[in-house]
């Protein structure tokens, strides 16, 4: 298990969350606190930077899934850019992938 380290950046069009490690049951609450927290005045779309993670488990999952829900209830976006085949793979068995909004790998700006 590699420890997850969490980089903040705040643009104009949105927050930026930039994961580097695993992102596991053990880990995830480290993402969950912060989403909670940036998601409670509803105002910035978010982005999920996942380029650096090396995997990601269900547990991981539930809480991206529960922050795009948030984020849709508020009328904002949460994107999930650079993910692993490991995680596109579980997005992909769990069907998860038609309702998270994913960027498809080359589109970044």
């Amino acid at each position: 298990m590699r420890k997850l380290t969490i980089d903040t950046d705040f643009r104009d069009d949105a927050i930026v969350l930039r994961l580097t490690g695993d992102l596991d049951f053990g880990t995830c609450g480290l993402l969950d606190a912060p989403l909670q927290t940036l998601q409670r005045d509803g105002r910035s779309d978010l982005v999920i930077d996942l380029s650096e993670v090396g995997f990601i488990d269900s547990t991981a999952l539930s809480v991206l899934l529960q922050a795009h829900r948030r984020a849709v209830a508020r009328g904002r976006t949460l994107l999930i850019r650079g993910a692993p085949y490991q995680a596109l793979r579980l997005f992909q068995l769990t069907g998860t992938d038609g309702e998270l909004t994913i960027e498809a790998l080359g589109t970044a700006s």
